[in-house]
């Protein structure tokens, strides 16, 4: 311990002092154990200090505490906490960046021992002028250090007259004890923390990579099953439409059967017209979202799927919640994506007499809408997996799989959600899918028409 100014008065060896001072001495080793327990649970710092000083301040008699943070990269102390301080003389603190062995509390972090100031009104060294500015009579600067490294100081000091004792200067260099170990682990808590965080945004980064790069190679095979479906099949639908067309025009014709040719040339062009879709939905990757009502969503997936019924679609009622009536989606490919499980689901409904579809929304917890697509008379298939879609009848004969469910679930993923399947409680099977209720806090706001005529 180092004194700039005066000694540290030692205790009287009088029987009558030393046994008054035990029951003092018991009071500071109850109070030791108690700030001790506090910050070595502490998780910030600042607030602990805080209560530290309250606890402590009336037993020693001090006014005020400074904390201040040592930084390795400028290599000097700057304020960063404190008790006692008017706002006038926090700013002019919180100002000044003190160097090792400028001031007192400097001297004591490049000594790496206590320093004690006495009698500071009458000094004239210029590294008390900022204590004196305090109105200060004693100060006690003690460093903060573990396992070598410089953490910071702290500094306690006292208006009155009487100067610190060695028992008080003890009990304050204990206390700053457990403050520097107090800091040291909350630093390693904060460090090990960050480390986690970081690791965390690492692996969910590279699921997000996983997670795309699946997306990309899911949409290439769509892409090249399309493109090879249209290839094996253009040529048998464009020789059976030309032999139709052969029937047509032959002038043996008759009525019915010209009628009959008609229709199955319309069925050539819609099975052509489905594969030139499924082509162009499979390369389309250039999604646009934006806030949407479903009402108009639903009905136009609806008018999509009567367009490509081979016959007119079961009973559909519709149900939207009143919170779950918007999303934030690309509304052509959400069309897509639920004429697709519309479909599906007509079709399923073939397979058993009174088939209805019930299309129903509901707002989730996490910001999100749950679409469903109920359809009567069906359950998800025993034993089977549900990315395989199979569905079964009533009587157990089964009715799937579609390929326009991997469809939708392949443009219901690239919107961030999933599709699965669920018993419905009449019986039935419904077909979920997940859509962002909201725009998200990071996306990038939509273009309006005046921002691009500013452009």
């Amino acid at each position: 311990m180092s004194k700039e100014r005066g000694t540290v008065p030692e205790e009287e060896g009088d029987p009558g002092a030393i046994a008054s001072a035990r029951p003092r001495q018991h009071a500071r080793s109850d109070l030791l154990v108690t700030n001790t327990d506090l910050l070595m649970q502490a998780r910030q710092l600042e607030p602990a200090l805080a209560q530290v000083f309250d606890n402590i301040r009336e037993e020693l008699g001090i006014d005020l505490f400074i904390h201040h943070e040592f930084n390795e990269e400028t290599r000097d102390l700057g304020l960063v906490s404190h008790r006692g301080l008017n706002p006038q003389e926090a700013v002019v603190g919180a100002s000044i960046r003190l160097r090792p062995g400028q001031s007192t509390s400097g001297t004591a972090a490049q000594r790496g021992e206590m320093v004690v100031v006495d009698d500071v009104q009458q000094s004239q060294d210029p590294g008390h002028y900022f204590l004196r500015l305090l109105r200060l009579n004693s100060f006690v600067a003690v460093p903060l250090s573990h396992g070598g490294k410089l953490l910071g100081t702290l500094g306690f000091g006292r208006r009155s007259a009487a100067h610190f004792t060695q028992d008080e200067t003890d009990f304050l260099q204990s206390i700053s004890r457990y403050v520097a170990l107090a800091d040291y682990r909350i630093r390693v808590d904060r460090e090990l923390h960050s480390r986690i965080a970081e690791r965390d945004k690492i692996v969910a980064d590279r699921l997000e990579i996983e997670r795309e790069m699946a997306a990309r190679a899911r949409a290439g095979a769509l892409g090249a099953i399309a493109a090879a479906i249209a290839h094996e099949l253009n040529q048998p639908l464009s020789a059976a439409a030309n032999f139709m067309a052969a029937i047509r025009l032959s002038p043996e014709t008759d009525e019915r059967t010209l009628a009959i040719t008609r229709s199955a040339e319309e069925q050539l062009h819609r099975a052509g017209n489905i594969i030139r879709r499924i082509r162009h939905m499979a390369r389309q990757t250039d999604f646009v979202f934006d806030l949407h009502p479903l009402a108009g969503v639903i009905e136009q997936a609806l008018a999509a799927a009567r367009a490509t019924a081979s016959q007119p679609l079961p009973p559909i009622s519709i149900d939207i919640a009143p919170d779950a009536a918007n999303g934030f989606f690309d509304a052509e490919q959400i069309v897509q994506a639920l004429s697709n499980v519309v479909s599906a689901g007509a079709d399923a409904c073939t397979y058993c007499q009174g088939g209805t579809i019930r299309i129903t929304t509901a707002a989730m917890r996490d910001d999100r809408i749950d679409v469903g697509v109920t359809v009567t008379g069906l359950k998800p298939g025993a034993g089977e997996s549900g990315a395989r879609f199979s569905l079964q009848s009533g009587d157990g004969t089964a009715v799937g799989p579609s390929i326009g469910l991997p469809i939708a679930m392949y443009l219901i993923e690239e919107h961030g959600g999933r599709l699965w399947l669920s018993q419905h409680s009449d019986g039935g099977t419904t077909i979920h899918f997940t859509l962002l209720a909201k725009r998200p806090p990071d996306y990038p706001p939509a273009f309006s028409a005046s921002d691009i005529a500013s452009l």
